[in-house]
């Protein structure tokens, strides 16, 4: 399945669940996000978990994560054109 539907897929899960009163925290998304990826964006999940730990951060922003997994979507796609 193309990564954007499934990241919208969860997005849009989140956003049923805090409507019903039971939000979910940012960091449970983004893992889920993660684990929705194929192998080959592991090493940009390594990358966010260590960035969000070392900063001091609590917590992934939901946006960022798809940003940064939408860009290397982009340049995996233009690499091999």
């Amino acid at each position: 399945m193309p990564i954007e539907p499934q990241l919208n897929d969860i997005q849009h899960k989140a956003y049923i669940l805090k409507t019903l009163g039971k939000p979910i925290f940012n960091t449970v998304i983004t893992h889920a996000m993660f684990l929705a990826l194929p192998n080959s964006y592991s090493t940009l999940c390594t990358i966010l978990n260590s960035t969000s730990t070392t900063t001091g951060s609590l917590s992934l922003f939901t946006d960022i994560v798809i940003i940064y997994i939408l860009t290397k979507k982009k340049s995996v796609q233009l690499g091999s054109s």
